[in-house]
């Protein structure tokens, strides 16, 4: 503490009357990971929200499966498109689902996401990408810039049996849409730093948690 410079300003804020509060940090899910555990200020988690912002997947049989995303953009087509699977991280095979949906292998780290993301969005002809994720990657998701959506694990299970017993798969994609009443919710984000404060294990923290996952506010596109 005697080292920490932001718990020495608060401490001398606080004995001025002045209300500190501080995040509680990124560093999530790690034990003892919050950042400022000083007892005298008020340190704030993140939680996620109780809707979805939807990038919804209707197979060819009729079922609709829902992920996340926010494509602002149209469709890419109204009508169904083929269906593959593919190594999302092979340009070739890329190369060759033109005018498709690519279902992309299922993606075990963060890291990966963003390297998958950037061979689809670069390949020419693909049509829309399906990102097979764990549940906690629908916290991470961003704003594609092509058709694309993220599916948790039950969600790309749903897809994945319908390829395995349809000879010719097909879909269509269908986004900005907002689904409200999601559950659970809110919880804890995945990457909100988690107690106890490694300075002074015995004061609970953090103190709060407030929405701070997908939170939405306007933006000009062109700035």
């Amino acid at each position: 503490l005697y080292d920490n410079p932001i718990a020495i300003a608060a401490f001398a804020a606080m004995e001025k009357g002045i209300f500190v509060a501080n995040s509680a940090g990124n560093e999530g899910p790690n034990f003892k990971s919050v950042l400022e555990g000083i007892p005298w200020s008020l340190t704030v988690g993140a939680t996620t929200v109780d809707r979805v912002f939807a990038g919804t997947v209707v197979l060819g049989d009729g079922t609709a499966v829902v992920g996340g995303s926010l494509y602002t953009g149209k469709p890419p087509s109204s009508k169904p498109l083929p269906l593959v699977q593919v190594d999302c991280q092979n340009s070739t095979a890329l190369a060759q689902s033109a005018g498709k949906i690519v279902a992309c292998q299922p993606i075990p780290e963060v890291e990966d996401l963003s390297l998958m993301e950037y061979y689809v969005r670069t390949a020419k002809g693909v049509a829309g990408g399906l990102f097979l994720v764990t549940a906690e990657f629908l916290e991470y998701f961003s704003k594609f810039s092509f058709p694309a959506t993220l599916l948790g694990e039950e969600e790309s299970q749903r897809v994945l049996d319908y390829m395995k017993r349809t000879p010719n798969p097909t879909a269509t994609l269908h986004f900005r849409r907002t689904i409200l009443g999601a559950k659970p919710a809110p919880v804890a984000a995945l990457y909100s730093s988690r107690g106890p404060s490694p300075i002074c294990p015995e004061v609970l923290k953090p103190d709060l948690v407030a929405p701070g996952t997908q939170v939405m506010a306007a933006y000009v596109p062109s700035r």
